[in-house]
């Protein structure tokens, strides 16, 4: 709550000492996913759009209905194209393994 802008997150995630010492919602969601080898060790990259729909690839969710936990209020924020390539070179990784969920996200419509 102390940024005042998406530029001082940004500052905020490219300054820290060290990744470790950062909140986990700063890390790369790809540290989670990938191998040290960026080799992706999960069978299903999910897009959150997608969620309400697992049990039409993974049948252990038939009838099981996913609540939307922690919803948050939209707020639209526009991004600068220089906050944009700043977050890809941040989240590289982040950013293909969205890319490869976005892809495959029709098995889940």
């Amino acid at each position: 709550m102390k940024f005042r802008s998406v530029d001082d997150a940004l500052d905020h995630v490219e300054n820290a000492r060290s990744i470790y010492g950062m909140d986990h919602i700063f890390r790369p969601q790809s540290w989670y996913v990938n191998d040290r080898s960026e080799q992706v060790l999960v069978d299903h990259l999910v897009p959150l759009s997608a969620v309400a729909n697992l049990h039409r690839v993974l049948p252990a969710f038939r009838g099981v209905r996913i609540q939307h936990l922690n919803e948050s209020l939209d707020h639209d924020i526009v991004l600068t194209g220089r906050q944009i390539a700043r977050i890809h070179a941040i989240y590289h990784q982040d950013v293909l393994l969205y890319d490869r969920s976005i892809k495959n996200a029709d098995r889940f419509r």
